[in-house]
């Protein structure tokens, strides 16, 4: 209680992240020793289970945060905000009264999005797609030669 519970949940997570990034580190070596010994599936293996560790880290960190927000008090916290004096209400939006709290609040149409932020966010998911699809061009054309170097 004497940092608050910002650093309590800071300290938290740095505890389970070193704990389960201890695991990865085990498949690492012995990922660095299927290297060294010529196998590159074992490279293919860990990047699937790499991919499968960082969904699992993060849904169980969130089930942790859950826990020790619901202990702390904390789970339903949220900062009031208030608006700025110098916000104008967007020609798009419009103020409605708000479901939850009653109060007067900002609404915009989900169509009326910011179409900056739409093209970027379409560029990542392609940058995205891309390097999937390199790392899995690369991954079949190691596994082919490995294969061709068998049958040698």
């Amino acid at each position: 209680d004497y940092f608050g519970k910002k650093i309590a949940l800071y300290i938290a997570l740095s505890e389970k992240f070193a704990a389960w990034l201890t695991v990865l580190s085990v498949l690492g070596v012995l990922g660095w020793v299927a290297e060294i010994s010529g196998s590159a599936l074992f490279n293919l293996i860990y990047g699937c289970i790499l991919a499968l560790w960082t969904t699992g880290f993060a849904l169980a960190w969130q089930k942790r945060q859950t826990r020790l927000a619901l202990q702390y008090g904390t789970l339903n916290y949220q900062r009031e905000e208030k608006e700025r004096p110098e916000y104008k209400q967007s020609k798009n939006g419009k103020i409605i009264d708000s479901p939850i709290t009653g109060r007067p609040q900002s609404y915009f149409y989900k169509s009326e999005g910011n179409n900056f932020d739409i093209f970027c966010k379409k560029m990542l998911l392609f940058f995205y797609l891309a390097c999937a699809r390199y790392v899995f061009d690369f991954c079949s054309m190691e596994f082919k030669g490995l294969l061709l170097e068998k049958k040698k």
